[in-house]
């Protein structure tokens, strides 16, 4: 009776503990990956357009959507919006929330793009 009782507790700390852990882990690590892939296509995406126009900001409501909001700043922190001039920074801040498996979760990032081209 003593070895039944105590599968069943270890099947109980399993599925209560390790199973619930490591299905957050999992989406926590999905999340991630696909955050990081927007923000290469975002930042490929500003550069070919040579700044923050119409078709960038589409793309970014729709991102809004999903929970991740992105923030278009220069070199001092003010918001820009239009085409830049040839050799001007842009930063592109990133704010993702979303639910996870047990608790909400939130990831933030930035990178820059340096327009080439008009």
């Amino acid at each position: 009776m003593g070895e039944k009782f105590g599968l069943l507790i270890s099947i109980f700390i399993l599925c209560v503990f390790f199973i619930p852990g490591s299905l957050d882990l999992s989406v926590q690590n999905i999340r991630t990956s696909q955050l990081l892939g927007v923000t290469t296509e975002m930042q490929k995406l500003v550069d070919e357009e040579g700044g923050v126009t119409s078709r960038v900001l589409d793309v970014s409501s729709d991102l809004k959507k999903s929970g991740l909001e992105v923030s278009f700043t220069d070199e001092n922190g003010s918001p820009i919006s239009g085409k830049q001039d040839v050799g001007k920074y842009v930063y592109i801040h990133y704010n993702y929330n979303y639910d996870g498996f047990t608790k909400d979760n939130h990831l933030e990032t930035s990178n820059y793009v340096l327009i080439s081209r008009r």
